[in-house]
């Protein structure tokens, strides 16, 4: 069982190694959880939730509506999260026109890991070229940018 392995050092040790993999930067909070995970009675926590992680594939839209005072609407932002990996990056250029702001989040985990695309390129150089690249569009040149750097 996952919990007897996880038990042995030598599994362990392998986490020294995990950039060299394409694990999630949360495997250690994980499997040092595991067991609570199939319990009938789970319930995630907010830390449960911070550590999990789905990869965005295609793109989804959310709609924020903001309401005056009186209820009537004041203001609508949508915002499209698209899928950050390259096969993902073709769907993009649909939901340029009229974009008031970029959000763009880069993992700071990314400094010694590789792409699971191709395995040869750095994560944090792939996502500081597509930045660099994304910011310096001409259709961008009116839009606000917001850059978040998380994880650890």
């Amino acid at each position: 069982d996952f919990v007897k392995l996880w038990a042995d050092p030598h599994i362990k040790k392998t986490l020294e190694y995990k950039n060299q993999f394409q694990l999630i930067d949360t495997v250690e909070y994980l499997f040092e959880n595991m067991d609570k995970y199939f319990r009938d009675e789970y319930i995630p926590t907010f830390t449960d939730l911070l550590h999990s992680r789905q990869r965005t594939t295609g793109v989804n839209k959310i709609k924020f509506v903001l309401q005056d005072r009186q209820g009537g609407i004041e203001e609508i932002y949508e915002i499209f999260d698209v899928g950050g990996q390259k096969n993902e990056r073709r769907k993009w250029m649909h939901f340029f026109d009229n974009t008031a702001a970029i959000i763009f989040v880069a993992a700071l985990s990314g400094y010694n890991q590789l792409l699971w695309e191709d395995n040869r390129n750095n994560r944090m150089r792939e996502a500081i070229g597509l930045f660099r690249g994304i910011v310096n569009l001409e259709i961008f040149k009116k839009s606000h940018v917001i850059l978040f750097l998380n994880k650890s």
